[in-house]
């Protein structure tokens, strides 16, 4: 779905009367809102890695190409690891999947700042 229809789509469930399944009109909120919420956690993923990339280019030589290779694979499989396991409590609203989707792209901002101010320090 695109952005325009998820937030049709969430209007939708939100102006339900009360009454028929209370688990699944859950379900379908908790889906829809977790859907949004990691479209826009991977738009400012993209700042976080520019964020995080900048102090490792800047600190790292040319020699070390292929470490540089690895060091930039690694961050990238952490992050899309992250998000793969917060994705299977989707299903489990209780576990607010739509807000721990943010926590690895937090996770990568807050490493990325801490890179830029120690890359400052120096």
């Amino acid at each position: 779905m695109t952005l325009e229809e998820l937030f049709t789509e969430q209007h939708r469930l939100a102006s339900l009367p009360p009454g028929g399944d209370p688990v699944k009109t859950a379900l379908d909120r908790m889906t829809i809102a977790f859907a949004i919420n990691e479209k826009a956690s991977t738009a400012v993923a993209v700042f976080a890695f520019a964020l995080l990339a900048v102090p490792l280019g800047i600190k790292v030589s040319r020699k070390e190409t292929t470490a540089n290779l690895g060091v930039a694979l690694a961050l990238v499989m952490a992050y899309y690891f992250l998000t793969v396991c917060v994705s299977w409590l989707d299903g489990k609203p209780e576990w607010r999947p739509d807000l721990l989707i943010w926590a690895p792209v937090i996770f990568f901002l807050a490493l990325g700042l801490a890179l830029l101010k120690r890359m400052s320090r120096v």
